[in-house]
């Protein structure tokens, strides 16, 4: 499958990998759309409140019963939103409100699914994912009805259940065509690759990175202040959000982009900072970077260059393992580097 192949590393660049020359855009404003909506629980629950209150007096109420029925498929459209963008603990939560507060709308929203409603087909594949023990062939199923009807969430459901990469693909590109953030990224990064034809664009990864995909932001950022690619306005702001938000890739890069600022100042304080953030979530990379900052410095500084240094190795970068065998911190002079 294409999103097995591209979480296995198979078609994805490198760290700081360069994109193609004729990759766009040049700039990606710096623009995030939020989803957030802090009154949507206690809103729901007195709607579902009033509707239980109504059914009291007549329990085969048709009217009220598909109102119910389309405000769960209206909250789960929501959670495929929210999951589209990363926001996977949210959705999770909306999820879990929806299957414990509308439990009898299941067998309705499956009723209009199979006679083709599209929104019912996308809210009972949200429903479905909540099970774990629930059927992936089942899953693929609505993703294939769906995707007919012309359905982004359906689309990126089915890139990730078919097993031909061309295919897959395809799907992958026709979901992100109709602006689902997930697939947008997905296809972005493949863009970076190289991995597509040689006129690709990066609007994509750009409007993924607007509609809240950090791993997208991260992207776009690096795309937009590599050290060989002049400097974008925006471009710090995208790799700065990611770094912030926990992406250690991000986080080594943006520390690269300070370093390069701040190169002659003497003062690396604030890279240092972003590398050890990175390297504590084990990016070897970042462990080599930090350790190349610390060990101009003092001799305990130096020390812990080759700690780092032995944990970058450990993680199977050589280079680290013989920078650590040639790095001697008791030749270090303590009065030159107190």
């Amino acid at each position: 499958m294409l999103w097995l192949l591209i979480t296995a590393g198979l078609i994805t660049a490198s760290a700081n990998a360069l994109p193609p020359a004729s990759a766009e855009p040049v700039s990606c404003a710096y623009r995030v759309n939020d989803l957030a909506a802090p009154e949507l629980f206690a809103q729901a629950e007195r709607a579902i409140a009033s509707w239980r209150e109504q059914l009291k007096r007549d329990s085969r109420d048709p009217q009220i019963r598909q109102s119910m029925a389309d405000y769960a498929i209206n909250l789960l459209q929501r959670v495929n939103r929210l999951d589209a963008v990363g926001l996977e603990a949210e959705a999770a939560k909306l999820r879990r409100f929806v299957i414990a507060q509308l439990p009898d709308t299941s067998w309705r929203i499956q009723h209009q699914a199979e006679l083709g409603d599209l929104g019912a087909i996308e809210a009972r594949i949200a429903w479905l994912r909540a099970d774990a023990n629930a059927e992936s062939e089942a899953i693929c199923t609505l993703a294939a009805r769906g995707a007919v009807l012309g359905g982004a969430e359906s689309y990126y459901r089915l890139a990730l259940c078919t097993t031909a990469a061309a295919a897959a693909l395809q799907d992958m590109q026709k979901a992100a065509a109709l602006g689902h953030p997930a697939a947008m990224e997905t296809v972005g990064r493949l863009c970076i690759s190289g991995r597509l034809q040689a006129d690709c664009k990066l609007e994509p990864l750009c409007r993924a990175a607007q509609a809240g995909r950090i791993g997208a932001a991260a992207a776009i950022g690096w795309h937009l202040t590599g050290p060989e690619l002049p400097e974008s306005g925006d471009g710090p702001f995208w790799l700065r959000r990611a770094a912030e938000a926990g992406d250690a890739l991000a986080q080594n890069n943006y520390g690269e982009l300070l370093e390069r600022q701040l190169a002659g100042s003497g003062d690396l304080r604030e890279a240092l900072g972003w590398y050890r953030r990175a390297a504590e979530q084990g990016l070897p990379a970042a462990m080599v970077n930090a350790a190349r900052v610390l060990a101009a410095g003092s001799p305990a500084d130096c020390l812990q260059a080759q700690n780092l240094l032995e944990k970058a190795g450990n993680s199977g970068l050589a280079q680290a393992t013989a920078w650590r065998q040639s790095l001697h911190c008791d030749q270090i002079d303590p009065v030159k580097n107190p």
